[in-house]
């Protein structure tokens, strides 16, 4: 290339870094439309959709939450009390229908384990609540106690 004028140096120049840059783009968009076929299929064939999921696990700690404003002192009026568990039993349902999506996307029967686990745990705490009330409409307060105890943990 010695022999060569600076112009023709010049545009050998340009047209390697044109190719290399072509090559990369080709290789670029394939890889682009790799990753994108195998997101598709990720959750077309295996995986629970997250979106669900994460809606089902928030409803989750708002019932936690409904349950502490039912043991909190300034709710204990049967009015009050009444009104959070029809608030908490709308929770149960939105997150059971969440783990019934969820069990009818899982494809391990793993999965499909945990989330029986997980719905029969919702339910038992469902109760756990409901007994709570009753006890406090019986003003049984000994039982009472060790009912918020285990609600709480």
């Amino acid at each position: 290339m010695k022999n060569f004028k600076i112009g023709v140096k010049l545009l050998a120049s340009y047209i390697a870094i044109v190719l290399i840059a072509a090559g990369m783009g080709f290789y670029m968009r394939s890889a682009i439309i790799e990753v994108n076929t195998e997101l598709s299929n990720m959750f077309k064939y295996g995986v629970s959709p997250l979106g669900e999921l994460i809606d089902t696990s928030g409803m989750f700690y708002e019932m936690k939450i409904v349950v502490w404003r039912i043991v909190a002192i300034e709710n204990q009026t049967p009015e009050k009390r009444r009104a959070l568990m029809r608030e908490l039993d709308s929770y149960v349902k939105n997150v059971r229908d969440g783990v019934e999506f969820q069990l009818n996307s899982e494809r391990t029967d793993k999965g499909k384990e945990i989330l029986r686990k997980l719905d029969k745990l919702i339910l038992d705490f469902q109760a756990g609540a409901k007994a709570f009330t009753d006890e406090v409409e019986r003003k049984n307060i000994q039982e009472l106690i060790t009912k918020i105890s285990k609600l709480t943990n």
